[in-house]
C-alpha cells in the first residue's frame, strides 16, 4: 500500500479546518478530504512604448488572470473522527461508497462544460475559475482514492455599459426655403428686364 494510501486510512494525514472546496455555477460542490499542496500564481504585463529619444516608458500595466494548481485527495473511505458517523458523499445525490468515482465525474463534468467554479482555500477565496487541466495517479493501492492534480485560471469577463447616443441636431429648414425662393425670384426678375430692353431696342430700330 503507497504512503498516501495507508496515511489516508490510518488517520496519518489530517485534513485542514478549512478543506478546499470547489463550487461550481451549476451547483456542483466538491470538497476535498486533504490537500497535499496548493500553487497560487498572479501576474501583471506592464506594455512598453519607445519614444523618440530611444527610451522605454511603461504607460499600462495589465493585471494577467489568477492561476491555481491543487493536489488533493477524496477517499471512499474518508477519515472519521466518530465511528458511528457515517461518511458523507463526495457530491451531492452520490453514493457514499464511491465517493472518489463521483467527485471524478462531477470535475470532469465541471472542465468539459466550462462551467465557472469558485474555489475556496485557507489562503484565498478566487471566483470565476476554470478548470484547464486535470490528472489522475491510480493504481492497485489507491483504487479506492481520487489523487487528482487541477490546474485552474480566472475567467476575466468583459463588462459593457450602455450610453445613450446624441440627440441629433435641429435642422432650420425654414431658414434654407426661403433662401432658396429668394434666389429663385431675383434671378426671374432680371431676365425678365434684360429681355424687354431688348425688345425696345428692337422696335426702335425697326420703326424708327
Amino acid at each position: 500500500m503507497s504512503i498516501l494510501a495507508a496515511g489516508l486510512e490510518a488517520g496519518g494525514l489530517i485534513p485542514s479546518a478549512k478543506r478546499v472546496t470547489l463550487t461550481g455555477s451549476d451547483g456542483t460542490v466538491l470538497e476535498f478530504d486533504a490537500t497535499l499542496s496548493e500553487t497560487h500564481s498572479g501576474s501583471s504585463q506592464p506594455t512598453d512604448h519607445p519614444v523618440e529619444d530611444g527610451s522605454v516608458v511603461t504607460d499600462h500595466v495589465i493585471d494577467q488572470p489568477d492561476k491555481l494548481e491543487i493536489h488533493g485527495v477524496i477517499s471512499n473511505h474518508p477519515i472519521l473522527i466518530l465511528a458511528s458517523v457515517r461518511a458523507q458523499p463526495s457530491v451531492e445525490g452520490g453514493d457514499p461508497a464511491t465517493r472518489a468515482e463521483d467527485a471524478y465525474a462531477a470535475i470532469v463534468r465541471l472542465q468539459k462544460t466550462a462551467t465557472l467554479i469558485t474555489v475556496g482555500t485557507r489562503l484565498q477565496d478566487y471566483e470565476d475559475m476554470l478548470i484547464t487541466d486535470r490528472s489522475v495517479t491510480r493504481d492497485k493501492d489507491t483504487s479506492e482514492i481520487l489523487d487528482v492534480q487541477l490546474s485552474l485560471r480566472e475567467f476575466k469577463i468583459a463588462t459593457s455599459e450602455d450610453v445613450d447616443a446624441p440627440e441629433p441636431a435641429e435642422k432650420n429648414d425654414g431658414d434654407k426655403t426661403d433662401q432658396g425662393r429668394k434666389q429663385t425670384t431675383d434671378a426671374t426678375a432680371s431676365v425678365q428686364a434684360k429681355a424687354d430692353t431688348l425688345l425696345v431696342g428692337l422696335a426702335k430700330v425697326f420703326g424708327g
